[in-house]
């Protein structure tokens, strides 16, 4: 058996004689778990805020905790509140008040909050938002991914926020490559926590629309890719290519930003359910429409203007779909013009963002 208190030690001796950068910030947020949006949304939170280094802090329990608790107090100028939708977490309260009590620099950027009604109703949480506003005024900095975010935290209280975007919008291409036209369109679809927190309050009926939606488009002789972002989504894209008897293509990329964006090349359009499989589609000027399966999903679409390209997995209508695709097909380099009007927009927001917060991390 290992024994960690001296790893620990180890180290922390290491750590104590190294380190080469004064402006560094421990990142905190839902990384590690092979999941393709959160890996990306830590990689484009790093390079953002460059020069500072962002670390993705290490997690430790009983004995290994030494080295948590030394890079905490003594290797880290700050603490950063990852992206994703962390706000009004219960979790992440705790550990907020945690790092707060110790007296830590805090700082929040380009988080989603959880909305309130949706906590309650469909994901069956309870609403700290009282608890977060208190914390948040204590920080010295929080932008948010979108203007709903922004809203909720005013409404509790909170008007300092800041909407900077959703930060995978880094990876925003520079130049927009025209669609080739093969009928291809991916798809994503997948598991939500319990099975349940959706508008709809149901993946089964989510996978079984787009099973449906599947056969239509392949009699309108279209091409299927569907990807797994995120390994819990593995037995439900499994159970949609078997219904559909192989003729369809699966790629699974959980980790790699990169290779995923690489594969949208070649799709028309895309359709898809987790948040970042369209946000990294759209990067690359993919025309996607949005199965919004709760309020983070609008909060970016409408960040970006497209929620006209958004429909609540509680309204799924092949009809209603058939239609956008029709809309995107009658002028593809338009969507795609106005599409990257907006990303650079919002990518012009990210940086402003993360300049000011960089500024306020050196100024003491």
């Amino acid at each position: 058996m290992v024994d960690y208190s001296d790893e620990a030690r180890g180290l922390i001796g290491i750590a104590r004689n190294y380190r080469p950068f004064r402006e560094s910030l421990g990142y905190f947020g839902w990384t590690g778990l092979e999941n393709l949006g959160d890996e990306a949304l830590y990689e484009a939170v790093r390079c953002v805020l460059s020069p500072a280094i962002v670390y993705n802090h290490p997690r430790f329990y009983g004995r290994g905790k030494l080295i948590q608790d030394y890079l905490e107090d003594h290797f880290y100028t700050g603490m950063l509140l990852g992206a994703g939708t962390l706000i009004n977490s219960v979790g992440y309260l705790t550990e907020m008040q945690r790092l707060q009590s110790k007296q830590k620099r805090m700082f929040v950027f380009g988080a989603g909050v959880l909305e309130p009604d949706f906590q309650k109703q469909v994901a069956r949480a309870a609403n700290c938002l009282e608890g977060w506003v208190s914390v948040l005024r204590e920080c010295e900095y929080v932008s948010v991914r979108g203007p709903i975010s922004k809203n909720i935290l005013d409404d509790y209280g909170y008007q300092n926020a800041v909407v900077c975007g959703d930060p995978a919008v880094y990876f925003a291409k520079e130049r927009i490559e025209p669609k080739r036209g093969d009928k291809v369109v991916g798809i994503n679809v997948g598991t939500t926590a319990n099975g349940r927190s959706l508008w709809g309050g149901s993946d089964e009926k989510v996978a079984t629309f787009v099973t449906q939606l599947c056969r239509v488009l392949l009699d309108q002789k279209y091409r299927i890719r569907l990807f797994s972002v995120w390994e819990g989504d593995r037995q439900c894209i499994e159970q949609i290519a078997r219904e559909l008897s192989g003729r369809v293509e699966v790629e699974y990329i959980h980790t790699n930003h990169n290779e995923y964006m690489e594969k949208l090349r070649e799709v028309d359009i895309f359709i898809g359910e987790k948040l970042h499989s369209v946000i990294l589609a759209l990067c690359t000027y993919t025309p996607s429409i949005m199965l919004s399966y709760a309020p983070k999903c609008e909060d970016f679409m409408t960040s970006v203007g497209f929620m006209d390209y958004s429909i609540r997995t509680n309204q799924l209508s092949i009809e209603v779909i058939q239609n956008m695709i029709d809309q995107i097909e009658a002028d593809v380099g338009g969507y795609q013009q106005k599409l990257f009007a907006a990303m650079m927009s919002l990518k012009g927001n990210l940086y402003a963002s993360a300049n000011a917060l960089k500024s306020i991390l050196i100024s003491k």
